[in-house]
């Protein structure tokens, strides 16, 4: 009989904490770029919601990829029958409940984003998951919402626009990445994924991806964060995006996909610091005028 710690470990395991603690960082990051110190708990608040919705919002795609992780990630608690659908989707609603429910209390234009992304998530996993670029496109659109969030906490959504553009790209490349490693799987499942129907656009749309988000990056150098840190800590992640797409080129197998988009994912957390690096920088500049 499976212990109880392991038990809970395992449900713990299907909320992929790490990707939450990511969303959070970027909350954070993103609050701070529009205004500091903040003088409310609202960017505190963003957060928790953040992390229970990225929490909940992994627990049901897993319940809903059951099926395909079996062949392409068989050691998941759900695939492994450690974890049954049922709870998965149970958990998952329950964590979106509380999520709505600390929304609530950051304000009204929080609260009806935080609908319209579990609308959007709804969408993708019980129906646009099976049909390509189009769920693609709803992971990029979501995934980027913590810069959103940050903003909408300290009231001035519009100057994270910029990220959140940015964040928007490097998703969109990403999610093809990681559709195109899971090619077995989605090609069990019937998933008309676009790397299934062709590798050729798939490397364009991926292709595009990186150029928005190489494209933002510029933007927010020159319009931005118009200092020599900024530009010596997003260069070299600009350079590293176009050696892995080089590398796709020249050799779009799922191994080098898998490669390439876990080293999309440490594309982006460095890019948090960047931008870190870059708020503070500019405001190190305007105190020492």
């Amino acid at each position: 009989m499976q212990s109880t710690k392991g038990c809970w470990v395992d449900h713990l395991r299907c909320w992929r904490i790490h990707n939450a603690i990511i969303g959070v960082a970027t909350v954070f990051v993103a609050a701070y770029i529009v205004k500091f110190p903040w003088g409310s708990i609202n960017p505190y608040l963003a957060a928790v919601f953040t992390f229970l919705a990225i929490s909940a919002t992994n627990l049901m795609n897993d319940a809903r990829d059951a099926h395909i992780d079996r062949i392409v990630h068989p050691t998941r608690p759900i695939p492994q029958g450690k974890v049954t659908r049922t709870a998965a989707l149970a958990e998952s609603l329950i964590l979106w409940i509380c999520a709505l429910a600390v929304a609530w209390f950051i304000s009204f234009n929080f609260y009806v984003i935080a609908i319209i992304t579990l609308l959007l998530v709804v969408l993708y996993n019980f129906y646009l998951r099976r049909y390509g670029v189009a769920g693609n496109l709803i992971v990029a659109i979501t995934g980027g919402l913590p810069f959103i969030y940050g903003g909408l906490s300290v009231d001035n959504p519009k100057l994270v626009l910029p990220f959140y553009f940015l964040a928007v790209a490097l998703h969109l490349a990403r999610e093809l990445m990681k559709d195109a490693e899971d090619i077995e799987g989605d090609r069990a499942a019937g998933i008309k994924s676009l790397p299934i129907i062709s590798t050729k656009l798939t490397l364009v749309i991926i292709g595009i991806g990186i150029a928005g988000f190489i494209g933002m990056s510029i933007f927010i150098f020159f319009r931005l964060f118009h200092t020599y840190y900024f530009l010596v800590s997003i260069l070299p992640l600009d350079a590293l995006l176009c050696l892995i797409y080089y590398r796709l080129i020249r050799y779009p197998i799922t191994p080098v996909f898998r490669v390439a988009q876990r080293t999309t994912k440490l594309v982006m957390l460095l890019t948090l610091s960047a931008l870190y690096i870059g708020k503070l920088s500019i405001m190190r500049y305007v105190l020492t005028r």
